[in-house]
């Protein structure tokens, strides 16, 4: 599970509604202070935190995910003969600066 630390001046806020009444319920993490939570309990609050550790399968995760991101992002376009442009789906603007060849094209896009 990955650790956060809360930033400093920050208070984190947290309720546990497991705990028994007589061990108190709220607790209050300050600036400094180390927790445990899950990605998606972390999320709303990563203004307040800031990844200490994480383990080495989320991280892989979180790599090829981004990785995928970017992949997907990319596509391979003919604009003459023998001559390609790799595309940024997002912007729609080609990312290299002259045409390709497409094996050049095609290394680019599968970085």
């Amino acid at each position: 599970m990955p650790v956060y630390r809360i930033k400093q001046g920050q208070k984190h806020y947290y309720r546990n509604p497991n705990a028994e009444p007589h061990e108190g319920r709220n607790h209050v993490f300050v600036g400094g202070d180390l927790i445990e939570l899950e990605e998606f309990q972390a999320k709303p609050f990563l203004d307040k935190m800031e990844l200490v550790r994480e383990t080495g399968d989320e991280r892989v995760f979180r790599e090829t995910k981004a990785k995928r991101a970017k992949k997907a992002s990319l596509k391979v376009e003919k604009v003459g003969e023998g001559e390609y442009n790799v595309i940024n789906q997002t912007t729609k603007k080609p990312i290299n600066d002259k045409p390709l060849t497409k094996a050049e094209a095609d290394k680019l896009a599968a970085v």
